[in-house]
């Protein structure tokens, strides 16, 4: 492909699936791939995050443009500017139907690839908290941009897209495919019985407990069903408390802080306490994998939900809810799915059953990895293929 940079459009570099698989990208392409080229970065939040340092010791640059109501103009002129200077090979903005806007805003400068990216499901995109009705509309223009000026239109799996009708029978004009949040396998490997000896003593338990783990942020709302919610905080705790077994543990890693006091009010409702662990972000997450017993993930919906496929590469056996795209089993043996319809106890009933299953060491080096499109190398190659390929219609 000819030489040149790609511009990436995110809100911010703080942790997150979408934010990790880009970091890794960049890491295995500077290390493996003389030929990739390299990113740059617009965060729109405007705000620096937890990444930056990192992706700019990689040889990136990232532009801090804060897109809002109150500063449109300033984005406009600021986007523009870096899109003249720079002549970028292509676009890649991951901001959903709000990359239709972006491209609007580039007119006249704009790459000839432009890849529009879905991360979201469909329900968090238009009726989460925050989202009015002035921004459904903004969002549902966006998508008439998306058709009008994109060339590609990805989505984390085939399932968000489809939730989208975003079909290439709908976007004939553009090439429309999954491409997986893909990750460094071999990160996800290790001992179980030694990580497990180490988380216990972290947390004070006899090593013949279960450990259950769950990974993603508190929910705003402890409302089961609340329409705000996403990844179920809440029904984690109540299939715990389903168990009725004081040795089953859970370890709930991820952003807390905002509901912190209300989360450690139920566990102390639901007798709990000292069997329920909020972790708050850790960046030892594989560590985390490698040594419990079983990922619960009773997300109501996900783009993909990457934490259950780096489970399975960690050995993990996974309870899943059947909402997740079932494009997320690589290992057809350590994934089961349960209807968040069913009780607490039936849900408690599989917990137990499959933290039976738990694999005495990691699966990072199944042959099935090797082809599969989580691979970052598989990945890598993918997007390159991307960039390099402008359709006919610009």
């Amino acid at each position: 492909m000819r030489e040149g940079r790609v511009l990436h459009i995110i809100d911010s570099f703080d942790m997150g699936g979408a934010e990790t698989w880009l970091v890794e990208i960049v890491k295995y392409a500077r290390e493996n791939m003389s030929a990739f080229p390299p990113f740059d970065f617009i965060a729109a939040g405007g705000k620096s995050a937890i990444f930056d340092d990192l992706v700019r010791s990689l040889g990136c640059r990232i532009f801090y443009l804060k897109l809002d109501k109150n500063k449109t103009g300033s984005f406009i002129r600021g986007f523009r500017k870096i899109l003249k200077e720079h002549q970028y090979i292509a676009i890649h903005d991951h901001q959903d139907f709000l990359s239709g806007w972006h491209f609007l805003f580039g007119l006249g400068h704009l790459p000839p690839v432009r890849v529009s990216h879905v991360h979201n499901p469909h329900y968090q995109l238009y009726n989460n908290y925050g989202v009015t009705a002035n921004r459904r509309m903004k969002l549902r223009l966006g998508r008439m941009l998306v058709r009008a000026l994109s060339t590609h239109i990805l989505g984390t799996s085939g399932k968000v897209l489809g939730e989208y009708g975003i079909t290439s029978e709908n976007y004939g004009r553009q090439h429309v495919r999954p491409l997986y949040c893909a990750f460094r396998i071999d990160k996800f490997s290790g001992d179980h019985a030694v990580q497990k000896s180490l988380i216990c003593a972290e947390f004070g338990w006899d090593e013949d407990v279960k450990i259950v783990l769950f990974a993603g942020r508190l929910d705003m709302s402890l409302e089961i069903g609340h329409p705000n919610n996403h990844k179920n905080s809440a029904f984690a705790i109540e299939v715990i408390h389903a168990c009725n077994d004081s040795n089953v543990k859970l370890l709930m890693a991820g952003a807390n802080n905002f509901i912190l006091e209300e989360f450690n009010g139920l566990i102390r409702a639901k007798g709990l306490t000292g069997q329920v662990e909020l972790l708050g972000v850790r960046k030892d997450m594989a560590r985390l994998m490698v040594g419990s017993d079983i990922l619960l993930f009773p997300s109501r919906a996900e783009g993909m939900g990457m934490v259950v496929v780096e489970a399975q590469a960690a050995g993990l056996p996974v309870l899943a809810s059947s909402t997740t795209p079932d494009e997320v089993v690589v290992l057809t043996e350590m994934v089961d799915f349960c209807n968040l319809d069913l009780p607490f106890d039936v849900w408690a009933e599989n917990l137990k059953r499959m933290m039976g299953e738990r694999k005495p060491t990691g699966t990072s080096d199944d042959a099935r990895w090797k082809t599969s499109s989580f691979s970052i190398e598989v990945c890598c190659n993918d997007l390159q293929s991307v960039y390099a390929n402008a359709p006919g219609k610009n």
